[in-house]
């Protein structure tokens, strides 16, 4: 492979987006990405042309997500289709690099993984829709616990199925839903941390997260 071309930007509150040209040597077959941003603020980066394609997840790519500061590593599989676009979101004034280092190896995702990562994103949704269900008003309190108990019923069994690195993260979710003293309508809010962990490893392993609730938006 060809050295690495670094890549350097900067973001503003009124123009947040931009996409980087990162040409695709012939043979790669992945992509490491040495990333960094000034500014201390949430980031966004994906790889991968979504305009002229459409969303990303056609091509089975995850977006990475963070705050600035310090160099982080993200890896994505180069694959059909994919024109090189480094695609950077950063919310605020925030200068940026990239180094992205293509290589012949294949980029190797957890089938394990994977399949944990989508049976997490539907007790997700289920979740958002008790919470928002409740929260909208359209049901009552004990609607949203039979909700939150057959999320944390469905977590359990795949929890307990699970062959994944996940297992033990979501293992610990479930006496959380099942606390008796939950509150309505804070079901998401307990679960956020270990979620976002569970979130984070879903994307290390490029498995898009996606969340399919029918309240909330």
């Amino acid at each position: 492979m060809p050295p690495p071309t670094p890549l350097a930007g900067h973001t503003s509150a009124g123009d947040p987006s931009v996409g980087a040209t990162m040409p695709i040597p012939a043979g790669a077959r992945s992509v490491v990405v040495d990333f960094q941003c000034t500014g201390g603020t949430f980031f966004e980066v994906g790889f991968g042309d979504r305009t002229t394609r459409g969303n990303a997840m056609m091509l089975d790519d995850a977006p990475y997500h963070g705050r600035c500061g310090g160099t982080k590593e993200f890896a994505w599989p180069v694959v059909a289709g994919m024109d090189g676009t480094l695609h950077v979101l950063i919310p605020a004034n925030a200068d940026w690099t990239a180094v992205p280092h293509f290589s012949t190896d294949e980029f190797t995702r957890d089938a394990a993984v994977t399949m944990d990562c989508k049976k997490f994103s539907w007790v997700a949704g289920e979740l958002s829709d008790a919470d928002n269900g409740y929260l909208t008003k359209a049901f009552g309190a004990d609607e949203w616990r039979t909700r939150v108990d057959q999320a944390a019923t469905d977590l359990a069994a795949q929890a307990a199925s699970s062959q994944s690195p996940l297992k033990g993260l979501l293992t610990q979710l479930v006496p959380r839903l099942r606390d008796p003293a939950l509150k309505p309508g804070s079901s998401q809010s307990v679960t956020q941390p270990i979620g976002t962990q569970v979130g984070d490893a879903c994307t290390a392993n490029q498995t898009e997260f996606v969340i399919q609730a029918h309240f909330g938006g």
